[in-house]
């Protein structure tokens, strides 16, 4: 489906789960989704899907729920997403994320702690479609380990989702003819097992420091 295997892809209430935590919704999957083939860029071990963030969409907020809202975050989570934002930020990319509304912004991403019901999905997140980022980043209150994680993992988990958002794949999934990868950042024979975009970054082991080829990655994709 799309470039991805066939293998995992799975269909959950109105979305398609991809790789554990890529999220698809159905309604309007054609009009977001079917980025033009003139985008494709050549990538190596580090993967993206075809289509970037354009450069009018490129400050981006992250918009959270009020506390007391049903669907807020825990304190635990929202530090987290804040560390995690800086960690993009810090690498002084053209992408830029920001919580506060006073700040000038060009799309807005929203971040929720919803209740799934599988517990095996912890955290997930869609891709850009249309130049746009992707539009959400969900956590799960029912995801496993969800509520004992140190506070580096959560940030590794949340640097990872937001490297879904503006179009980046796991670097361990070798993808099908909807990716390409990048020239210049490792070994094709290398999952990057340190890189934020690792599948398993979703582990509690996983620091939340980029790699040297997730920092070569972003700037080649975004060209800084």
């Amino acid at each position: 489906m799309y470039g991805f295997k066939e293998s995992s892809v799975q269909l959950r209430d109105s979305l398609l789960m991809v790789e554990g935590d890529i999220a698809f919704h159905l309604n309007g999957f054609w009009e977001k989704y079917a980025d033009r083939y003139e985008d494709q860029v050549q990538l190596r071990s580090h993967y993206a899907r075809r289509g970037l963030v354009a450069s009018q969409y490129r400050t981006i907020l992250l918009s959270v729920p009020s506390a007391g809202d049903r669907y807020a975050l825990p304190t635990s989570w929202l530090t987290a997403l804040i560390y995690a934002a800086e960690a993009w930020n810090g690498l002084n990319g053209p992408i830029r994320f920001t919580f506060y509304r006073g700040d000038p912004y060009t799309f807005t991403v929203n971040v929720m702690y919803v209740f799934g019901s599988d517990p095996e999905t912890l955290t997930w997140a869609d891709y850009p479609g249309g130049g746009k980022p992707g539009s959400y980043v969900s956590i799960n209150s029912n995801g496993f380990d969800g509520s004992t994680r140190p506070l580096n993992s959560r940030t590794a988990v949340l640097i990872h989702e937001l490297g879904h958002v503006i179009g980046f794949s796991h670097t361990d999934e070798v993808p099908a003819n909807g990716y390409s990868y990048l020239l210049d950042t490792g070994d094709n024979n290398l999952e990057d097992p340190t890189s934020v975009m690792w599948h398993h970054a979703l582990s509690n082991s996983q620091p939340p420091y980029f790699s040297a080829y997730d920092i070569e990655a972003y700037r080649y994709l975004y060209g800084f």
